[in-house]
């Protein structure tokens, strides 16, 4: 046990184990209970609880420090639309059609208490960034958002979706820097660390640190 709180439960959680784990702190900004909601678990009824606690407190904690606590500090608030999902809860989601990869694609996502055999220990979470969608509602090019993300964070990969320009945003042990856009015009932006998008001459004049000034809140 930690604080109180087991390391894994065998058994349904207590009300008192999850109240415990939802006041884990995991960074400056961020506690785990903001990560733990979940609308998809709501229609299986599944608690979403990890088998194993330790490596997803510490999972979670590698992506708010290394990739939401820098997003925060440059861009402004950050809503949370999901963030860890346990194993039962992604497969239960995944075979009821309710937008969920298969676990063995979820690990060291989704799933923060396994890890991918590919990418090893990870983190993922979906947020959205109200000066960021604000910014590319104006007109601002998403590529130059992906290029400050590439430019100063750690991050494994990240995806950008149209609606609400909603963002999942992924810590992994061993990073593919792999970043993908389906706003318009949507695609491959960077591989492997590489820009690859379709904007090159418009970017090569940008300065990612003097731009973004114009997206603080």
């Amino acid at each position: 046990m930690r604080n109180g709180l087991k390391t894994s439960v065998a058994k349904e959680p207590t009300v008192e184990e999850l109240e415990l784990l939802g006041r884990e702190r995991l960074s400056r900004n961020f506690y785990m209970r903001e990560f733990l909601h979940s609308e998809l678990a709501t229609r299986p009824n599944i608690v979403n609880y990890p088998d194993d606690v330790t490596v997803a407190l510490d999972s979670g904690r590698r992506l708010c420090e290394a990739l939401l606590e820098p997003l925060l500090a440059i861009f402004g608030r950050i809503s949370i639309r999901s963030g860890f999902r346990s194993a039962a809860l992604n497969a239960a989601c995944h075979s009821h059609g309710y937008n969920c990869v298969e676990n063995s694609k979820a690990f060291g996502r989704h799933i923060w208490d396994i890890p991918s055999d590919k990418f090893g220990h990870g983190a993922m979470a979906c947020i959205v960034i109200p000066s960021v969608h604000d910014a590319i509602f104006s007109g601002v090019l998403i590529d130059e958002f992906a290029t400050w993300v590439n430019s100063n964070l750690p991050y494994c990969f990240m995806s950008v979706f149209e609606q609400q320009t909603a963002i999942n945003i992924c810590w992994s042990e061993n990073p593919s820097k792999d970043i993908y856009s389906r706003i318009h015009p949507s695609g491959l932006l960077y591989k492997r660390g590489e820009y690859v998008g379709v904007n090159i001459e418009g970017l090569q004049h940008k300065n990612p640190t003097k731009y973004v000034d114009a997206w603080r809140i």
